[in-house]
């Protein structure tokens, strides 16, 4: 896909796909993250900011989707926007956070996601198995991470994404200790 072509129409692109993210098709679900994997990493975040939102909503809406399938899939978007934007995703974090901990079963009054709590009280639910679960705890951890980057403002956007950053929590107050790209030694 040419870049520019579609930087020039990305208002409309972000507005009607990510629409689908609630699509009850697995293919069609299937295919747009494959053409978001494909599209996102080449948009950069200061370009998708004005459109984040619309993402993020969307999202939101995945996530405590009616079918599972569907609530399965958006932690797959979710992934995928921890890795192409977290800075975006931990501004918009507040939403998104209720939403990852109501998959994991949490009350529907407080986080406003009572299909989640559906899916504990389902014996054959996949993400109320241990499996589920965990899939569910790491995307929390991902997101707790990039909002913790955040807050200390001490992640870059312009830093590119194959980079390994190395931390160091001390009383509380999380540090950049190193920094090198995938595959090498470590640099100060």
């Amino acid at each position: 896909m040419d870049s520019q072509v579609l930087l020039a129409s990305l208002g409309p692109f972000i507005d009607q796909s990510a629409a689908l993210f609630v699509d009850k098709s697995v293919a069609v679900r299937a295919l747009l993250l494959k053409l978001y994997t494909q599209t996102l990493p080449c948009v950069p975040p200061d370009v998708i900011r004005p459109f984040f939102s619309v993402i993020s909503s969307n999202l939101c809406c995945a996530m405590t989707h009616i079918f599972e399938d569907i609530r399965m899939d958006s932690l797959k978007f979710l992934d995928l926007c921890l890795d192409c934007y977290p800075g975006l995703v931990a501004e918009n974090s507040g939403p998104l956070f209720l939403k990852v901990i109501g998959q994991l079963g949490g009350d529907k009054t407080k986080l406003g996601s009572g299909c989640a709590t559906a899916s504990v009280l389902n014996p054959v639910s996949r993400l109320a198995s241990s499996k589920g679960k965990t899939q569910i705890l790491s995307r929390q951890q991902r997101l707790l991470e990039a909002m913790i980057a955040a807050k200390t403002k001490i992640y870059d956007t312009s830093v590119p994404h194959d980079l390994v950053y190395e931390w160091s929590n001390s009383k509380g107050h999380a540090a950049l200790l190193a920094c090198r790209p995938l595959g090498d030694q470590l640099y100060h």
